[in-house]
C-alpha cells in the first residue's frame, strides 16, 4: 500500500509529488490519464519560414520556436512567485529564461502598463497595443498614446468602473448594468453625461464614437483576464482586482498575480516543471512499470473510501490503494463526474457543501487560435493588437468554399497576442474567451478559422486573407475530456467560501484537493497550481504524522 496516491500529473500534482518524495519514508505514486505530463501546460516545438521586408514571404529560411498551447504566462516575475523559484533551479539564469512582455498586468491596468502613462522618457510615449477600428489603424508611430483620443478612452473606462463599483453591490453583474435602461448612463458608450472633461465635449462626433469604442475595448480586456464574459462578472470582482482608479493603476497587483513583469518563458512553459520532473526522476528506480512513480495512460474511474485508506480504480482494471489521495482533477472534470446520475466516481459521494462549491465556480472558456501567414501585414512591435468592428461583415463566398462555413464570430472586439512578428515569424494568436469561447464549442476548426479571419478583414480593412493563411491551430481545452475547461474563475455568485470548501478535505482527511481552482487568491494560474500542490503535500505529511 502506498502512503499517497496523486491523481493528475499537472503542475499541482507534480509539485505535491516532488515535495513528498523528498521524504524517504513516504511512498507516493501519481496516476495520469494522458500519455504525457504537464496537464494544461503543453509546449509544442514548431518550425516556420521567417519573412522579411525584402523577400515578402519568399524566403526558405526556417526557424524553430516554442508555442504554448495551454498556460503561457508568468504573472509577475518576483521572488515570491513559485514559478520563478523553480526557474532558478534550472541551469539557465532566470533573466535569460524569461521574456518580459509587460511591466505589470495589461488586462486590468491599461493606463500604466499598456500605455506607460507614468513617465517622461521615450518608452512612456509608446504604446504596447495597436488598435484597428472598422478598417483603420488608430495607434501607430504618428499617433502617440498621449493623444487626446486614447487619453479620453482611458478616462471614460476608469470613470465607468469607479461609478459602478461605488454604487452597486456584489449581487449585480456588469452586463446588467450595461443593459438596464435605469443605469444606461453608466455604459462607457454613454458616460458623457457623467463626464466633466471639457476636452471630450469639444471632440467632433466621429471622434466621440471612436473614444467610446476604445473605452469598451478596455472592458473587454478584463473579460480576457477573467476568462468569463461581463454577464458572468460581478461588480465585487472589479473591486477585488482594484481596477477602478487610474492613480493606483501602476502600484496595485490584483487578484491572481504577483508584483513584477508579466513574462513568457523563452523555451516554453514546460521549462517551469523541469526541476520537479528531475526530482521525481532522481527517486525513480528501475524495477519496471509497476513501480513507476508517474503512471501515464491510467484513467481513474472511481475513488473509494475504505475507512482507513482509499482505493483507486482505473479504466485499465488496475487498482491502487493508499493511505490518502490528493485529487488534482480539473474543475470542469469534477463538475462532470458529480453530474452523473449514478454518482459512482466518489464513493461515498462528496458532501453537499463540496458539490455546491464545485458547481459555483466557473470553468472558464479561453481558446487560442494560432494563425500563420505567408507575410506579416500587421504591426511587428506591439505585443497586443486590439481589433474593433461595429458589426460583422460578410465577405464574398468563394466558389470552392463549403456552404456549411457560414458562422460569424459574435461581438465587436477581438484581442491578438503579437509575440513572434518582431522576430519575422509570421504568426499571430487570436484569443477567444467568454462569449467568444462559448461560441466556438463543437464548431469545426475551419469554421473558427474563417470567422477569425473575417474579423481581421473587417477590423483591419483587408480582403482575402484566407489565401495568405498557411497554417492554423485551435486549442480545445473546453472539449478535452481530461480538462473540460481552460482555467477556473469566479463568476456571479461565487464566494471565497466556495473556494475554501473546495480546498477542504473529505473522509477524515484521506481525500485532499489541489489544483488552481482551490486557490482563492491565485485561481486560474500556474503559480496557483504550484501553491496548492505545496499545501496538499504539507497536509499529507501532517496526516501521516511526518
Amino acid at each position: 500500500m502506498f502512503d499517497c496516491v496523486i491523481i493528475g500529473a499537472g503542475a499541482s500534482g507534480l509539485q505535491c509529488c516532488a515535495r513528498l518524495i523528498e521524504h524517504p519514508d513516504v511512498d507516493v505514486v501519481v496516476v495520469e490519464a494522458r500519455d504525457r505530463i504537464g496537464g494544461r501546460i503543453h509546449t509544442r516545438h514548431e518550425t516556420v519560414d521567417v519573412v522579411t521586408a525584402d523577400d515578402n514571404g519568399g524566403s526558405n529560411n526556417k526557424v524553430s520556436f516554442r508555442r504554448d498551447l495551454g498556460a503561457s504566462w508568468v504573472h509577475g516575475a518576483s521572488d515570491d512567485n513559485p514559478m520563478v523559484k523553480l526557474l532558478e533551479e534550472c541551469k539557465t539564469p532566470v533573466l535569460k529564461s524569461l521574456d518580459p512582455i509587460f511591466e505589470g498586468n495589461p488586462w486590468i491596468r491599461p493606463n500604466t502598463v499598456l500605455h506607460h502613462n507614468n513617465g517622461d522618457d521615450e518608452r512612456a510615449r509608446k504604446s504596447l497595443i495597436s488598435f484597428f477600428v472598422n478598417g483603420s489603424i488608430v495607434d501607430d508611430e504618428s499617433l502617440p498614446v498621449s493623444s487626446t483620443l486614447i487619453s479620453q478612452a482611458l478616462r471614460r473606462h476608469y470613470r465607468f468602473l469607479e461609478i459602478i463599483t461605488q454604487n452597486y453591490g456584489s449581487e449585480h453583474n456588469v452586463h446588467n448594468l450595461l443593459s438596464d435602461e435605469e443605469v444606461s448612463a453608466l455604459s462607457p458608450t454613454s458616460v458623457v453625461e457623467l463626464s466633466v472633461d471639457q476636452i471630450y465635449k469639444r471632440l467632433n462626433k466621429d471622434d466621440k464614437v471612436l473614444v467610446n469604442l476604445l473605452a469598451s475595448f478596455y472592458l473587454f480586456l478584463i473579460e480576457n483576464w477573467n476568462g468569463a464574459s461581463m454577464k458572468d462578472t460581478s461588480v465585487e470582482q472589479l473591486v477585488e482586482n482594484g481596477v477602478t482608479f487610474m492613480d493606483i493603476d501602476k502600484h496595485h497587483d490584483g487578484a491572481g498575480d504577483f508584483f513584477g513583469p508579466h513574462c513568457k518563458v523563452r523555451e516554453g512553459m514546460i521549462t517551469v516543471l523541469e526541476p520537479l520532473i528531475k526530482i521525481i526522476e532522481r527517486h525513480q528506480n528501475d524495477d519496471g512499470d509497476d513501480r513507476s512513480i508517474i503512471r501515464l495512460k491510467e484513467e481513474v474511474i472511481s475513488i473509494i473510501d475504505k475507512k482507513n485508506h482509499v482505493r483507486i480504480e482505473m479504466a485499465s482494471g488496475k487498482i491502487i490503494e493508499a493511505k490518502c489521495c490528493v485529487c488534482t482533477i480539473p474543475l470542469g472534470c469534477l463538475q462532470h463526474v458529480i453530474a452523473k446520475t449514478d454518482m459512482s466516481f466518489f464513493q461515498p459521494r462528496l458532501c453537499d457543501d463540496k458539490i455546491n462549491a464545485i458547481n459555483s465556480i466557473w470553468s472558464g472558456s479561453y481558446r487560442k487560435v494560432f494563425l500563420t501567414f505567408d507575410h506579416i501585414f500587421w504591426p511587428k512591435e506591439p505585443p497586443m493588437i486590439g481589433l474593433i468592428r461595429n458589426k460583422p461583415r460578410r465577405r464574398r463566398q468563394q466558389p470552392d468554399r463549403s456552404s456549411k462555413l457560414t458562422s460569424v464570430l459574435p461581438g465587436c472586439h477581438l484581442l491578438l497576442n503579437n509575440l513572434w512578428a518582431r522576430n519575422n515569424i509570421p504568426c499571430i494568436e487570436a484569443i477567444l474567451c467568454g462569449n467568444l469561447g462559448v461560441w466556438c464549442f463543437e464548431k469545426s476548426n475551419e469554421i473558427i478559422q474563417q470567422a477569425v479571419i473575417e474579423f481581421l478583414e473587417a477590423s483591419m480593412g483587408l480582403n482575402d486573407l484566407s489565401s495568405s493563411c498557411t497554417d492554423f491551430h485551435v486549442t480545445r481545452w473546453e472539449e478535452d475530456m481530461h480538462t473540460r475547461g481552460s482555467y477556473s474563475t469566479f463568476r456571479l455568485g461565487t464566494t471565497d467560501q466556495h473556494v475554501g470548501v473546495l480546498q477542504s478535505s473529505e473522509w477524515d482527511g484521506r481525500l485532499l484537493f489541489a489544483g488552481e481552482a482551490t486557490e482563492i487568491d491565485h485561481m486560474g494560474s500556474v503559480h496557483g497550481a504550484l501553491i496548492s500542490g505545496n499545501r496538499a503535500a504539507a497536509d499529507v505529511l501532517s496526516l501521516l504524522n511526518m
